[in-house]
Order: structure tokens, then sequence, then C-alpha cells
């Protein structure tokens, strides 16, 4: 993916708020992993990862309301 596909698309989630309320990052959140970053790849990477958990955690929680 470009990276004008890549912007555009995380522009689009923002704007329709695809991201349930209950699983999106907090600008407490935010600053922690801000403060923890020792490079811009440390960021992007910690966000990165905190956004795959938080998915999981959507995905577990959907699965046990289904069953």
């Amino acid at each position: 993916m470009s990276k004008n596909n890549i912007i555009k698309t995380v522009k689009n989630a923002i704007n329709q708020k695809v991201i349930d309320e209950n699983y999106n990052m907090t600008y407490l959140q935010m600053k922690q992993i801000i403060k923890a970053s020792k490079s811009t790849f440390d960021l992007c990477s910690y966000c990165f990862t905190y956004g795959y958990i938080q998915g999981m955690r959507a995905e577990e929680s959907k699965k046990s309301l289904s069953d």
C-alpha cells in the first residue's frame, strides 16, 4: 500500500468512527506510549502492537457475546 493510501485509509477510519470507543486509544495512553518511545520507530511499533492487542480483545469480546 502506498503512503497516500495508508494515510487516506487511516483518516477515513477516523472520520467514519470505525473504531469502537471501548477499543480506541485514550489521550493518556498516547502520552504513555510517547514517553516510553525512544525513537519514531519505537512509537510506531508500540502503537501498532497496542492496536493489535485491542483488536484481539474486541474479537474475543464478540466471540463471548455470541456463545
